[in-house]
């Protein structure tokens, strides 16, 4: 970000128009600067100007501008230099600024206003926003002298007012939201000036008249657009496309909110379905879109709010009920074209009977598509020319075959399928080379096909350039080299029915999980049969690469030697189930947690740099390693034990003496093991038993507490040397 005040010296910044990676800029007080860049950085997303006298110019800006700020620049009256394919989030200006009418077409979420120097012009509103079919606008700190220029702008959707105009006539100091609230506002400034309300203004009584004159009247249509029939609605909108004037189109549509359409209540849907129950919203709203689509470049309001919506969502609920009169499914209803939606951003279809998505084709906005409740969805024709796709969901779309048409979308990022059964092939996502989310909905970014099954082949991952972590499982042993071929992919998570696989080309891989398949379709039950279960071969695996990246490991299941694995990143082994010839090649790591009953001995921890260890069990069958090398390992400070330790584990810990810190709740037992441990600073026997060899326990120089809540052995058992370490009461 670059800003710079009082910038009294500065005769150019020319420069900055080399600054490739500035967002924000804010330029203030220069009254000698004269040239800014011709070309304004691409990745510029706020510019500030502020009191400058000599600029004349904006020079070109780019299209992922937001934000434009210009007040007490005399010289600069136009906004020339803003692409026609921008989204400003605001305008800032004063009425030094006479000429909008290049971005009159673009989409603007709001427009502010402020005072300034310029000379009073009464007329300055009318003309400056005349072109502009929809004005959200704040004055929320500008300070009005005459507010009639507040009851001549029909375009007003949405308004900020000035605070002291909202006091000096006991008006509610609250933004107007929707058009209805601003054009109350506008009514109410009307009666406290006493001038006559203007036309755009008054109430509209849809009758007709002998002044009606000829051709396709509101009145004639009103019976059928509000029966609640959904083939009644559809008869309506046939004529208001063959016989209606662009003004019949714009009279529909007065009072439409653009941002709450889809989302608000029967008001949003505008003046003419404010009325409309809540169960015949779908239907209203279905008309409204329809209308929209088809409504001619002259009807001018309709076109304007249509360039307004960017969320979309088409909803046929499954029992649609109207008047009391029993059933009227809309989901038979036909979806009309959304090419025109031209500022589309999100759109959602939701449980009507289509079977393609001719309905979506040509639309070059839309980033965000959801489908859902589709029954009849066969086809994914109309995806092909969508360019700027980046989102895309499938959810209960049964009759859906194939996804082989999301293909056609390259542009595309982030993916989720759910609950439809007749999808199981993944081919297509060799064509997705900027694909970084599939069916990660709550997580982070990945590539989950976990839930789909169990893969034989993988050479469709090929493509996935950007993903950033990949989740399947596989059946046998397969080729693993597509790996080779994805240096983004950090994170692998594999769920297998064998281990005879050749891990070598995960050398990009960081994160690695392996794991045996257990459930593969939800009913908590296993899925590999026991003689799979019981073949010790197959879970067998000698790790013999080089896999420089690799930070965490974690597996469950089998027997593994790593001794001629070559690891230098390994930071974290996680074993769960899984048994180790040794440490030798895992050694290196920060943390270790694996069973007491996983490996023969602590050889190869020799040198470990890990400072916590666990070797708890709680009896004394089964396997019990050789720690005897407990002692040596350099940097250990906190050991965890069971309630018992073997008389050999006894034995074998005595001289510890770096070790800092034991975990020894519910112990029972010797503490005898602890002669040597000169480093000890805290002794953990929470609901510990009877313990015996305290001789042991006085004899720790820089011993500072034992935590004792719940220990069977109460105070007056102690020696009086230790008293003053006891800790009862510590959780």
């Amino acid at each position: 970000d670059v800003s710079i005040d009082k910038a009294s010296n500065l005769v150019s910044v020319a420069v900055f128009g080399q600054l490739a990676q500035t967002q924000t800029l804010s330029l203030s007080g220069g009254v000698s600067l004269k040239e800014l860049p011709e070309q304004w950085p691409q990745s510029l997303k706020k510019l500030s100007l502020h009191d400058f006298s000599e600029i004349s110019s904006l020079g070109d800006l780019p299209t992922g501008l937001n934000h434009l700020e210009i007040r007490n620049c005399p010289k600069i009256t136009s906004v020339t230099g803003v692409p026609s394919d921008c989204h400003l989030s605001e305008l800032v200006i004063d009425q030094h600024m006479i000429d909008l009418s290049v971005i009159t077409n673009i989409v603007i979420d709001r427009v502010t206003v402020h005072n300034s120097t310029a000379p009073k012009n009464k007329n300055w509103w009318r003309q400056t926003f005349s072109d502009f079919n929809r004005l959200n606008l704040s004055l929320s700190f500008y300070r009005v002298d005459d507010p009639t220029f507040l009851t001549e702008l029909p375009q007003l959707v949405s308004l900020s007012p000035p605070w002291k105009l909202c006091e000096e006539y006991n008006l509610k100091d609250d933004e107007r939201k929707t058009p209805a609230e601003v054009k109350t506002f506008q009514r109410a400034i009307c009666k406290a000036l006493g001038i006559e309300t203007p036309d755009f203004l008054k109430a509209r009584r849809v009758v007709r008249t002998k002044d009606s004159g000829e051709g396709l009247h509101l009145a004639d249509i009103k019976a059928d657009f509000l029966s609640g029939e959904p083939d009644k609605v559809l008869a309506a909108l046939d004529r208001v496309k063959n016989e209606g004037s662009p003004a019949l189109f714009d009279d529909i549509i007065i009072g439409v909110d653009a941002d709450d359409l889809y989302h608000g209540d029967s008001k949003a849907i505008g003046d003419f379905f404010k009325k409309v129950k809540a169960g015949e919203r779908p239907l209203a709203r279905w008309a409204v879109t329809t209308l929209l689509s088809i409504a001619p470049d002259e009807a001018v309001q309709s076109c304007a709010i249509r360039g307004a919506i960017q969320k979309m969502v088409l909803s046929a609920p499954q029992t649609f009920n109207w008047q009391r009169k029993g059933d009227a499914p809309i989901d038979g209803l036909p979806l009309p074209s959304l090419k025109c939606f031209n500022n589309l951003d999100e759109l959602t279809i939701a449980g009507f009977a289509i079977t393609d998505l001719s309905c979506i084709m040509g639309n070059s906005s839309v980033k965000s598509i959801n489908l859902k409740e589709l029954p009849h969805l066969r086809s994914l024709n109309g995806l092909a020319d969508l360019p700027n796709v980046q989102q895309l969901q499938f959810n209960q779309c049964p009759a859906l075959s194939s996804l082989e048409g999301v293909s056609e979308i390259p542009s595309l990022n982030d993916m989720h399928v759910e609950n439809c059964e007749l999808i199981t092939d993944f081919t297509f996502l060799r064509h997705l080379p900027l694909l970084t989310k599939f069916n990660r909905r709550w997580s982070g970014g990945g590539i989950d096909l976990s839930k789909f099954g169990v893969f034989t082949n993988i050479e469709f991952l090929s493509g996935l350039k950007s993903a950033p972590a990949i989740d399947l499982n596989l059946q046998g042993s397969l080729d693993l080299s597509v790996f080779d071929q994805l240096p983004a992919a950090k994170k692998l998570n594999l769920n297998v029915d064998t281990f005879k696989l050749d891990f070598s080309p995960l050398r990009h891989v960081q994160e690695f999980q392996l794991n045996q398949i257990y459930d593969l379709d939800g009913d908590m039950q296993r899925d590999l049969s026991d003689d799979i279960l019981d073949d010790s071969e197959r879970w067998r695996h000698e790790w013999s690469y080089e896999l420089p990246n690799l930070r965490s490991l974690q597996i469950n299941n089998g027997m593994h030697d790593f001794s001629a694995l070559n690891a230098p990143s390994l930071t974290d082994v996680f074993m769960y189930g899984a048994n180790i010839v040794s440490f030798q090649g895992i050694g290196h790591a920060l943390k270790i947690e694996i069973s007491v009953d996983s490996y023969p001995s602590l050889e190869g921890l020799e040198d470990s740099p890990i400072e916590n260890f666990n070797i708890h069990y709680n009896r004394e069958e089964g396997h019990k390693p050789d720690i005897s090398l407990m002692p040596k390992i350099p940097n250990l400070k906190s050991l965890r034990i069971g309630s018992i330790l073997t008389f050999v584990h006894q034995q074998q810990l005595i001289g510890c003496g770096k070790i800092e810190r034991l975990e020894a709740s519910s112990y029972t037992g010797n503490l005898g093991f602890l002669k040597g441990w000169d480093s000890l600073i805290e002794l953990d026997l929470r609901n510990s038993g009877a313990l015996e060899g305290l001789d042991a326990v006085e004899a720790l120089p820089n011993l500072k507490r034992i935590r004792l809540r719940g220990a069977e052995m109460k105070r007056d058992r102690w020696p009086k040397s230790l008293q003053g370490v006891l800790d009862f009461m510590g959780t």
